[in-house]
């Protein structure tokens, strides 16, 4: 699936309604498969750290190919990643990156 300008603005909608079914303001990212940032929003008064986080979750689950929450399973003393997230920045373990593509 090609991450065109209008899928991204398809995707941005849908979180919209989300956001606003749930009644909470969120910030929203979405990467392109090597990670580098397409679509940044942040809805209403979404809290401040989440400007940068939102878009480390789409870059971990874009350059990982899994959830962040795999991620942070597998970083782990012991598993197959085990402390990525002190080698690599940019590699968070917060839950909530997915990857959709």
């Amino acid at each position: 699936m090609i991450l065109t300008d209008q899928l991204c603005d398809r995707l941005c909608a849908a979180v919209r309604e989300k956001s606003k079914e749930m009644e909470i303001d969120i910030s929203f990212a979405i990467s392109d498969e090597n990670g580098l940032p397409r679509v940044y929003r942040r809805y209403g008064e979404a809290l401040v750290l989440s400007i940068t986080l939102v878009l480390d979750k789409a870059y971990t689950a874009a350059v990982t190919q899994c959830t962040t929450k795999d991620v942070a399973a597998c970083s782990a003393e012991g598993g197959s990643l085990m402390a990525i997230e002190t080698n690599a920045p940019r590699i968070t373990l917060v839950a909530g990156g997915i990857r959709c593509l």
